[in-house]
């Protein structure tokens, strides 16, 4: 039987090509998307991590391919066929951001939110570029928002120590307000299939806090906690809610 399995020789020649290709399509037809697997290429095939780098780089300033700029912003991070640099490694993220890829949004609203790697510190830039990467469905955006305005712990405490016969006290309105943007953000979080978004949203649902109390909708946020933990135990396997 052909299993198509070819020659060392073969295998090299067809990688050569398809080095070749993606030089053609970057340099000649000028085709962002071609400069970008040419970079993907110089990473995975030649193993060449400068050349990916300025690749990137190249891609990211002159076509603003975000895919690229994201894929830079790492390798500054990581000082990966570079210098290490965060400032740049930010730059790079939120352009990527603003051109539309989520994840790059969620790199650099870390980095300005905690200062990590030597980057400036900035929580309130980073709380913004958290916000736009939830509104473009990035689930770790959302979920990283939830938490800024969960009840602390001493809260939680407090409230856990109560009798089931004690009417529960009345949150302000501060807490309301966080309260409910806590809620907001753990269910969009937790519909984008976050587990610890959707372990939050059945503590929220469960004690009534930014939204109506409703056992039914705590113990469904726990299921699906359960079932993306389970998802994530046997690899290949996605899990897909609403289906018959």
């Amino acid at each position: 039987m052909d299993l198509g399995v070819k020659s060392k020789e073969e295998v090299e020649d067809y990688l050569q090509n398809i080095g070749i290709e993606y030089r053609f399509q970057c340099y000649s037809e000028k085709r962002p998307d071609g400069c970008h697997r040419l970079g993907d290429f110089m990473e995975s095939v030649a193993r060449d991590f400068e050349k990916a780098s300025i690749v990137y780089q190249q891609n990211c300033d002159t076509n603003n391919y975000a895919h690229s700029c994201f894929k830079f912003g790492n390798y500054k991070m990581l000082g990966r066929g570079c210098e290490p640099n965060a400032e740049v490694a930010f730059a790079a993220h939120q352009k990527a951001c603003y051109n539309k890829y989520p994840v790059g949004c969620y790199q650099a609203a870390l980095l300005r939110w905690t200062g990590q790697l030597g980057a400036k510190q900035d929580k309130e830039l980073g709380k913004k570029l958290f916000e736009e990467g939830c509104s473009q469905n990035d689930a770790e955006s959302c979920y990283y928002l939830s938490t800024m305005y969960l009840p602390d712990v001493k809260s939680r405490k407090k409230q856990q120590a109560q009798s089931s016969s004690e009417p529960p006290e009345e949150r302000s309105p501060a807490e309301k307000e966080n309260d409910r943007k806590a809620f907001e953000y753990s269910q969009k979080a937790c519909n984008l299939n976050h587990i610890y978004a959707c372990a939050n949203l059945h503590q929220l649902f469960k004690r009534g806090l930014g939204c109506e109390k409703n056992d039914e909708l705590a113990d469904q946020a726990k299921r699906k906690a359960i079932a993306l933990r389970d998802s994530y135990q046997r690899p290949g396997e996605g899990v897909v809610f609403g289906q018959a």
